[in-house]
Formats: structure tokens, C-alpha cells, sequence
């Protein structure tokens, strides 16, 4: 079984990285929860909690809720992003596709650790697998909607390099491409795309 992890350090750390305070920790506590993970009892209050033994409680669906906000959310800030660039209609499908695909956000996540704070299915034995990175990166997006709204959602994006035009910018600034090494090791696509949009 891998380590349980608890809800204060991991809520902290990830604040850190994602450079945003939440107002309802248990939201972000909630989104790192794999479905079937398991939490000690208490650690987060949420609908879908049952009993596994005394002590602890498994999460069913886990982040699942939160992944489907946190989709909509992420298309949402890439969709205004692109009306207010003024780009044609054709680019704003392929921004959101390359961007908001599972590869683009399993790198992100993984770029960033979110593995060390993800609590998986004990059958996964601490590997997170990739539907289980996206979907966690996709529930941070909507936990963090349904704390403060959009335009957080929009300012984390960018501190984690989801918004096309910051994309650019870094490519730019480095004199190229910054996904270059992933792409070399079969990742880096989707963003690579994305900065081409």
C-alpha cells in the first residue's frame, strides 16, 4: 500500500507551486485524490466518502467531480483567451485541443511533481498512471474555480505554462523551443503545437 499522505503539507506544497492560496483547502485536498484512494478520516469532508476501516475513509470517484468542472474551466480560459486575441475561429479548436489534451496535462503535472502529492488507488501501488495525472490537473483547475472563479483559473494556467500566448513568450525568451527534450522522449507535442497556435 503507499504511504497515506495528509492534508496540510501536501495543501501547502502544492499552494506553492501553483502560486494561489486557497480559501477551501479540502478543495485542493480533494483534488489529489485519486478515485478508491484512501484518506484518514476527517482529512476532508466531501460527498462520495465511505467507511474503509477504522480510521480511514476510500473515495470512490476521488477527483472525479472536480475534473469534470475543472475541464470545463480549463476550456473556458483558453476559449476567452483566444476571443481576446482576435485569432480566427479555426485556431481557437486546436488551442484548446493541443493545450487541453491528456498529454499536454500529464507533462504539465508531471513537470511540476504533482506525482509526490497524488493519492492513488492502493491497487496502483504509488505509480500514477497518465488518465490519473490529467485527471488530477484537470481537478486542481476546478478546485480552484470553484474557489475563486476564472480568473484564478487563468493565473494558474499560466504559472504552470497552459496558456498559449505564455507558451510563446518562453519559447521566445529562450531562443527555442523549451519542450524540445520531451518531445525528444515522445512528449512535448501538444505544447510544442500549442505555441505554433
Amino acid at each position: 500500500m503507499p504511504p497515506i499522505l495528509h492534508m496540510t503539507p501536501t495543501v501547502l506544497a502544492l499552494q506553492k507551486i501553483l502560486r494561489y492560496k486557497f480559501t477551501n483547502a479540502s478543495l485542493l485536498w480533494e483534488a489529489v485524490q485519486a478515485p478508491g484512494s484512501i484518506v484518514k478520516t476527517g482529512e476532508i469532508t466531501t460527498a462520495g466518502l465511505e467507511y474503509h476501516s477504522e480510521g480511514f475513509q476510500s473515495m470512490p470517484d476521488g477527483n472525479k467531480r472536480l475534473a469534470v468542472v475543472g475541464d470545463v474551466a480549463l476550456k473556458m480560459a483558453l476559449v476567452e483567451e483566444w476571443y481576446m486575441s482576435g485569432k480566427s475561429r479555426e485556431r481557437v479548436s486546436r488551442i484548446v485541443s493541443d493545450v487541453g489534451s491528456n498529454t499536454s496535462l500529464v507533462e504539465v503535472g508531471r513537470r511540476h511533481g504533482f506525482e509526490q502529492f497524488i493519492n492513488v488507488h492502493p491497487a496502483q501501488r504509488g505509480t500514477v498512471w497518465p488518465l490519473t495525472m490529467a485527471g488530477t490537473v484537470e481537478a486542481v483547475f476546478g478546485a480552484v474555480y470553484l474557489d475563486s472563479g476564472m480568473e484564478s483559473v487563468t493565473n494558474v494556467m499560466r504559472v504552470l505554462g497552459l496558456m498559449p500566448r505564455l507558451v510563446r513568450k518562453i519559447v521566445r525568451d529562450r531562443g527555442g523551443d523549451p519542450f524540445a527534450k520531451k518531445a525528444e522522449e515522445g512528449g512535448g507535442g501538444a505544447l510544442k503545437a500549442a505555441a505554433a497556435a
